[in-house]
């Protein structure tokens, strides 16, 4: 038998009475005279609070009730019915002669509030929230939308996924499930009780707890076989989990095809600081340049810039202009160094890199004249995939950086 508990039982009138049981929100049955207790929330008349806020509902001390039920039950098995997207009408007052509700707000947008209402008086959610976006599921071959899904899931939690694959819309929460699924008829209902509570609609008698106990046969080698299969999967998750890392690593270098600003200045840095074995992590910006390199016969004063369009002699200008900068700071203090400035650009970056226009002469030439080497990210990227292999050394990269000005190019293999 399945009770069922809503605020709304008219909608479960001609559900059969053979197989339920249905009660009022404030006058239900001890759970544990149902194999299922299903608590519906769904209702519209549900969700009002007399009061000016919409962190609470007048009925929360049913819902505490509830709560102490979840707790107490040892055998029945539960889930909870969360509502659609309806509205929380709050805020009752006088609008002339007559009393009504004055303020309404949809779900969606006090979800988080909501969450705070089934906390405090239902069941904790402890980190799980909700996320709006009507979703589809199918079950039995009904399928069956939801105006929510649930977020921050542990993967051992999840109980159903909609027809996308990505939005949870059924959760264990303890002695609970909970869902988000709207549920319309009978039928719809038995298909979901069947799905999250198979044992129930079995034939067979559930297996006591005391039968583990009792070995038979093959019971300890085939134990002892799943042990050694856990471990090579925990052996092969490690593997994996390094390979995604590899793999992330790899996706931030490739980013300076497209990144702009400190996001692009920060990750070119840090690839520089690799090469160069220089560290760059307390660096300050205290001469406008976006890095600052110094070697023992050079210093490397970088300028990084993401473009939406081809570089221009006005970037030149501002990536000189650092340098300079760097050098009359030198010079107030007395110091002379070999200083010359990097230009590490990823212009044209919205567009893919087969598609980006080569540096004009123009532009060569200024950068020529202004004791300047353009790096186009995509040649830096190169490099840099070389040095990972070995097939270049710092050392090289560093005269390579020294001795040219213009544009950087690399001579094909």
């Amino acid at each position: 038998m399945i009770q069922i508990i809503s605020n709304d039982t008219s909608k479960y009138k001609d559900y059969s009475k053979k197989n339920f049981t249905i009660s009022e929100i404030d006058c239900f049955q001890s759970f544990d005279n149902y194999d299922i207790t299903v608590i519906d929330i769904s209702g519209n008349g549900l969700w009002y609070n007399k009061e000016n806020s919409f962190k609470c509902i007048n009925k929360y001390r049913d819902f505490l009730s509830i709560s102490a039920a979840i707790r107490k039950s040892k055998n029945s098995k539960i889930i909870i019915l969360f509502p659609q997207n309806i509205n929380f009408y709050y805020y009752y007052a006088y609008d002339g002669k007559w009393k009504k509700y004055m303020k309404n707000i949809k779900i969606k947008d006090m979800r988080y509030d909501f969450i705070g209402i089934i906390n405090s008086n239902l069941i904790s959610m402890n980190q799980v929230r909700i996320d709006f976006g009507r979703n589809y599921t199918n079950i039995n071959r009904e399928r069956i939308s939801a105006d929510f899904s649930f977020i921050s899931v542990s993967d051992e939690d999840i109980v159903l996924t909609a027809e996308n694959k990505n939005d949870i819309v059924a959760i264990k929460n303890g002695k609970a499930i909970i869902t988000t699924l709207e549920i319309e008829n009978e039928e719809n209902m038995i298909d979901l009780l069947k799905i999250v509570f198979p044992s129930c609609f079995d034939k067979k008698t559930e297996a006591p707890d005391w039968i583990k106990e009792i070995e038979f046969y093959t019971d300890k080698k085939c134990e002892e076989d799943i042990a050694e299969i856990d471990r090579q999967i925990d052996k092969i998750k490690e593997e994996k989990k390094a390979i995604e890392e590899t793999l992330n690593k790899n996706l931030e270098y490739k980013s300076i095809l497209y990144e702009s600003g400190e996001v692009l200045s920060d990750q070119v840095n840090k690839m520089l600081s690799e090469i160069f074995e220089y560290d760059m992590s307390d660096f300050e910006d205290v001469y406008e340049e976006d890095g600052l390199i110094k070697l023992e016969d050079v210093t490397f004063v970088i300028e990084t810039k993401g473009l939406n369009k081809e570089i221009s002699g006005n970037n030149i200008s501002d990536a000189y202009n650092h340098l300079i900068i760097y050098q009359d700071k030198l010079e107030e203090q007395n110091i002379v160094e070999n200083a010359k400035c990097l230009f590490v650009v990823a212009y044209e970056r919205n567009k893919r890199i087969d598609e980006r226009s080569e540096i004009k002469e123009r532009i060569e030439k200024i950068a020529k004249a202004n004791n300047t080497l353009i790096i186009d990210t995509r040649i830096f990227l190169q490099i840099f995939e070389n040095f990972l292999k070995g097939k270049i050394k710092k050392e090289e990269i560093k005269t390579m950086f020294k001795d040219n000005i213009g544009v950087l190019t690399l001579k094909k293999t």
